[in-house]
């Protein structure tokens, strides 16, 4: 188990520095880039649904609503 977690350690701190492989780069970038975008559209839905479930019910909500 710590030789696997040694290699990956390697192999990811080889890839920093005048030998970094190109692809490599650009996979953490867009990977980042992805985790990031979605933290923050999260961030921008979550509040308004939250807010959105909140809203008391009115007369014609209940009189509308098949199921309870």
């Amino acid at each position: 188990m710590m030789t696997t977690l040694m290699n990956i350690l390697s192999t990811v701190t080889g890839q920093l520095g005048p030998a970094y492989d190109p692809l490599f780069y650009d996979f953490m970038v867009y990977a980042f880039g992805s985790i990031i975008f979605i933290i923050i559209v999260a961030a921008i839905i979550i509040p308004i649904l939250m807010r959105r479930k909140k809203k008391k019910p009115t007369k014609r909500d209940d009189d509308t609503q098949v199921w309870r």
